[in-house]
């Protein structure tokens, strides 16, 4: 599977993590949902042009993996965990093209086991 990620680290300062949050309300649309989790984290599905777009701000310091789970069964991965403290920002494209009955992420807490799932877009 050809994938892109990118992967973006920002400071865990107050500042920065309300600007980034205030920046995802203002762009959020019928294109994107989010679920929210303990701490302030955060983990947002997108559309996108090749597939779908994941985005998740830490609510622990942990080591994160996300993956991606369709209504039609298809499930994909990334291309492995990574560390994040809190407040830390990543994202990841899924080029999957879009999927009958839309998709959604899955961001798992590699460290504890929990799991939090945005809604299907």
């Amino acid at each position: 599977m050809n994938v892109l990620k990118r992967v973006a680290v920002v400071g865990a300062s107050t500042a920065m993590l309300g600007a980034a949050m205030t920046a995802t309300a203002s762009t959020a649309s019928a294109a994107q949902l989010c679920k929210s989790y303990g701490n302030g984290g955060q983990v947002c599905v997108s559309t996108d042009p090749n597939g779908y777009g994941a985005w998740m701000v830490a609510g622990a310091s942990a080591t994160w993996d996300f993956n991606l789970k369709c209504a039609n069964g298809k499930w994909a991965g990334d291309q492995g965990s990574f560390y994040r403290s809190i407040g830390q920002t990543a994202s990841y494209t899924f080029r999957t093209a879009k999927q009958p009955g839309g998709c959604a992420v899955v961001l798992i807490n590699v460290s504890s086991g929990a799991t939090y799932t945005t809604p299907y877009i």
